[in-house]
């Protein structure tokens, strides 16, 4: 098994459904070693934004280096987690934490967020609207107008691998950086990043029992990099983000899918 997740035991109850789209592509040719599914359907990226955000941060200057700037918890927002209530560009990945977010798009700016977003080409362009006070800085990546296929999430994974964003190379270097890393028993490294949200109504009502989960990222093994992308719509209501599911279940996959096996 490629990743041992502690806690509940929703481990043994709880599974991933049959994902929506698999997709894994090859860093250097562009071209898909794995696909499956339809991988042109749009999704709200949720945390994966993450991802494309730690980029904008690190390139405007807001985030200094992998433990600074070190911020806490606003006390009008209720907390995630437990105790996580002092964040770093590095807990943040790490936890997922939402109010950091929100602290650095409210720093970087409407504005700014949304140049960047058009720079990156990232999914549909849409950072406009949000699913709290409807600012785009607020939330437009968990269930706004942003969205983002599985294919677009690996052709924005691609550029940021090879450095290729209009931005910094330093930016891009210390994004990738803090994002979490996991190893399969195959001995691939993987830097990857789960989002969950759910299905929205056009009236901004989450629909529970349609939950969406996403896991992105990169993987290196010798000479071979990769990047993919997976992403999950249930049918049911879960107890528990179905980002970690998807986590879950594509590492537990990887070494047969990227070997061609069933």
């Amino acid at each position: 098994m490629a990743l041992a997740l502690s806690g509940p035991a929703w481990t043994q109850t709880e599974t991933a459904p049959e994902p929506a789209c698999t997709l894994v592509v090859d860093v250097d040719t562009g071209k898909p070693i794995h696909v499956s599914g339809d991988c042109d359907r749009r999704h709200s990226p949720a945390s994966t934004f993450k991802v494309p955000l730690a980029v904008m941060g690190f390139d405007a200057g807001i985030l200094v280096d992998s433990m600074n700037p070190l911020w806490e918890l606003p006390e009008a927002v209720p907390g995630q987690l437990v105790g996580v209530r002092l964040g770093t560009p590095t807990s943040w990945q790490q936890h997922s934490l939402v109010w950091y977010s929100r602290e650095l798009t409210r720093t970087l700016g409407r504005a700014r967020l949304e140049q960047y977003v058009l720079k990156f080409a990232y999914g549909n362009k849409d950072a406009s609207a949000g699913i709290i006070g409807r600012p785009g800085t607020d939330s437009a990546w968990i269930g706004g107008s942003l969205a983002i296929s599985a294919r677009e999430q690996t052709t924005y994974l691609r550029k940021l691998v090879r450095e290729e964003l209009p931005v910094s190379a330093r930016a891009q270097q210390a994004a990738k950086a803090i994002i979490p890393r996991f190893r399969t028993d195959a001995g691939w490294a993987i830097s990857g990043k789960t989002g969950s949200t759910w299905t929205y109504s056009r009236a901004w009502v989450a629909d529970k029992n349609e939950p969406i989960g996403w896991f992105v990222g990169w993987a290196s093994l010798g000479n071979r990099n990769l990047v993919f992308a997976r992403v999950s719509v249930g049918q049911r209501a879960y107890g528990v983000p179905m980002g970690l599911l998807v986590r879950k279940q594509f590492l537990d996959e990887f070494d047969a899918l990227v070997e061609g096996r069933p």
